[in-house]
């Protein structure tokens, strides 16, 4: 399905791209935090997304996410040139 054309995507249209996708380390042996939440635990996380804060007042929120999710968060034409997300 294409997602620019508001169809969603299934968890198994976004493994299929992620088999070459680059996946940092940090995010090896992570799930995605929305997916765990929605009840889909076993989706694999392929993006690490940070909160910066302005001050050093504690630690950043930290929150790994599938490549469906991280094209809510960045928009979907930003996922696609985000090392080879192509949601």
């Amino acid at each position: 399905m294409d997602w620019r054309k508001g169809a969603e995507m299934t968890i198994a249209d976004v493994e299929r791209k992620a088999q070459s996708h680059f996946v940092p380390n940090t995010c090896v042996g992570e799930i995605c935090g929305i997916c765990w939440r929605e009840g889909r635990i076993s989706v694999d996380a392929r993006h690490k997304v940070g909160e910066e804060l302005a001050y050093d007042i504690g630690h950043n929120l930290t929150q790994y996410v599938c490549c469906k999710h991280f094209a809510m968060i960045v928009g979907s034409e930003s996922a696609k040139t985000w090392r080879g997300c192509d949601v």
